[in-house]
């Protein structure tokens, strides 16, 4: 998928060049736009469905569906756009989670590089890591977390979206005895 975005721009000038070529279509300006367009919302069709695909295969191991989770990882590995593969990510640990494997949850979490994320990313980085770190029994390393981001957490719980979720775990992990 990687090379296939990559030489994006090439296969759409080659698919501009066989339609002209197919249907006779004169050398202009506004043919080639015309083109351009239908191959763009084309390609951008064709991408649509693919991340659906793949957020079928992340809902069906969440509901417990057999799904072969190497093949899911690999394809979210060689995602072109960080922003994207960084959401399917977190999205696949928290599969994990639900399943109680923390560890695996917590290796995908740590595959993720956080200085180039947005901040609402961040916040949901460092809420799950300090969750799974607390369920998997490292409540210190949890409680860290939840110090050094505390400025990251303020900012967010007055964001109707995440605040509950984030006043629940920090509520579970800080009334830890």
């Amino acid at each position: 998928m990687n090379k296939f975005l990559k030489y994006s721009p090439l296969i759409l000038g080659g698919v501009i060049g066989i339609v002209m070529a197919i249907y006779d279509i004169p050398f202009s300006i506004d043919n080639i736009i015309n083109i351009f367009l239908f191959s763009s919302v084309l390609f951008l069709i064709i991408y649509t469905i693919f991340l659906l695909y793949i957020k079928y295969k992340i809902k069906l191991f969440i509901s417990n569906k057999e799904v072969d989770l190497n093949k899911l990882e690999k394809v979210i590995s060689n995602f072109p756009n960080k922003q994207l593969k960084c959401y399917f990510m977190v999205n696949l640990s928290l599969g994990y989670s639900i399943k109680k494997d923390y560890k695996k949850a917590l290796e995908l979490l740590e595959w993720i590089d956080t200085s180039k994320q947005n901040s609402k990313m961040k916040v949901t980085y460092y809420n799950n890591m300090a969750l799974f770190l607390y369920r998997s029994g490292k409540k210190e390393e949890a409680k860290k977390i939840l110090e050094e981001n505390k400025e990251l957490f303020d900012k967010y719980l007055a964001d109707t979206n995440v605040a509950s979720i984030l006043r629940d775990n920090i509520k579970e992990i800080n009334n830890d005895k």
